[in-house]
């Protein structure tokens, strides 16, 4: 080997080596000022007063803590604090102290901040502590740390929402709520446009499924009533499967609220789809947990309810719709009758048939006539033909009406109701039943 060589190899020597010393001061510091912003939360947490506005003061008393000095560095920044003059105190000169006021810039900082958590349905911190370790890991040449990194990564994250939390609660909480809404809106968009189009009057839905490719809607009587009962009964369910799960027991309190909670979202599933139904549910379930509790609202515990129940309500329609869809066509109308009996219910009416015969003609003509999915009538009147209100099911795209049901359609009028069930009616039943779990899997219990 020449001595070009040598000299190359002892350049390339020393730069790996000042990489990873590079590498190291950085995972120091970074470790440092993750220890130090936990340090700073717990002294928040326990009413000791800290000063670490800065990010080198943080990294102190990271490194304070980290060597095992961690009193002292905590008596230390404590004196700074308490030699500062109190708002409202005169110094020796007798002119009031300025107060420093949080710029608009960190404001600003933190509503996005906040926003980006939520949007991101809380996976922001973890994707971005995963990118630093991962970046960390490239420049060390070695991932034998990257667990570490990312847990380090972590804490470093969770310091800083809880030092904007401390220092910008408002404008992190306004952000917060400005990108949950945000996103679950988005994510319910389709939905909320489904049933708007389906909303259309009757006259006009034959144009609108030429241009959007939707068949009819369920007749609208009795629709969100069943939803909402859809939801209450999912939300006293979902709890006591969570309270079996955790060894919790409920108080009736609690059951009210999720029940109340419940059939909101399930309602709101019935307009806007199970993503949006759900994180309203899951959000209105923790308020009226608190309320009902005597507690003061948690605006964290709203969010995150509102966030899993959206998840959830958007998992149980996704689920709810695809399996619909692969059932044999005898199922499905089977599943379209039931959920017409329950709509009926929903109306306040009896069912006093199934496959009833149903005759189209007065004596003296062709006889002919239609096979009723269900036949009822208000409650407290008579079975009699006077009273009944004959109801058709479909379900499915390709649903239609034979043209005896089309006779009787034109016979009976408002009598004669017929429910076009789709599948993502379906997928909302499912959503609104399954998204109070969300919501009610949240442990309250040391609050």
């Amino acid at each position: 080997m020449g001595w070009q060589e040598e000299l190359r190899a002892k350049r390339a020597e020393t730069d790996r080596w000042i990489r990873q010393r590079e590498a190291d001061l950085r995972r120091a510091a970074s470790q440092a000022e993750a220890r130090g912003r936990q340090v700073y939360a717990n002294a928040i947490k326990t009413g000791e007063r800290v000063l670490a506005r800065t990010p080198a003061e943080i990294r102190a008393l990271g490194a304070a803590a980290l060597k095992g000095q961690l009193p002292q560095a905590l008596a230390a920044t404590a004196v700074k604090a308490a030699a500062r003059p109190a708002a409202g105190q005169r110094g020796a000169s007798g002119a009031a102290p300025r107060v420093a006021k949080p710029s608009v810039r960190e404001e600003f900082r933190a509503a996005v901040s906040g926003a980006v958590d939520e949007a991101s349905l809380g996976l922001a911190d973890h994707v971005l502590a995963g990118v630093d370790a991962a970046k960390e890991a490239v420049l060390t040449g070695s991932a034998d740390n990257l667990l570490g990194s990312y847990r380090d990564g972590m804490a470093d994250k969770r310091a800083a929402d809880a030092y904007d939390a401390e220092h910008h609660g408002t404008s992190r909480n306004v952000g917060r709520v400005v990108g949950l809404v945000g996103t679950v809106a988005a994510m319910g968009a389709p939905g909320l446009a489904r049933s708007a189009i389906a909303s259309v009057p009757r006259g006009r839905v034959a144009a609108q499924v030429a241009k959007y490719g939707l068949r009819y809607a369920p007749d609208p009587r009795g629709l969100t009533k069943m939803m909402a009962g859809v939801g209450a009964v999912g939300g006293v369910l979902d709890q006591a499967a969570t309270d079996l799960v955790t060894g919790h027991q409920s108080g009736p309190r609690d059951l009210l609220a999720a029940a109340g909670g419940g059939a909101l979202g399930g309602a709101m599933t019935r307009y806007a789809g199970p993503v949006l139904g759900g994180g309203v549910g899951g959000s209105a379930t923790s308020v009226l947990t608190d309320l009902a509790n005597d507690r003061a609202v948690s605006l964290d515990d709203a969010l995150d309810a509102g966030r899993l129940g959206a998840v959830f309500g958007g998992l149980g329609g996704e689920l709810g719709e695809r399996w619909v869809r692969k059932l044999p066509s005898h199922k499905k109308g089977s599943v379209g009758d039931a959920l017409s009996a329950a709509k009926i219910v929903a109306r306040g009416e009896q069912v006093v048939g199934q496959q009833r015969r149903i005759h189209l003609r007065p004596a003296g003509e062709p006889p002919a006539y239609t096979v009723a999915d269900n036949v009822s009538v208000p409650r407290g009147l008579p079975d009699h033909p006077d009273n009944w209100i004959i109801g058709e099911s479909k379900l499915g795209p390709s649903a239609s009406l034979t043209d005896r049901q089309e006779e009787a359609l034109r016979t009976f009028g408002d009598r004669y109701v017929t429910d076009f069930w789709r599948y993502s009616d379906v997928g909302n039943v499912a959503g609104a039943a399954m998204s109070p779990y969300g919501s009610n899997a949240l442990d309250r219990r040391d609050r």
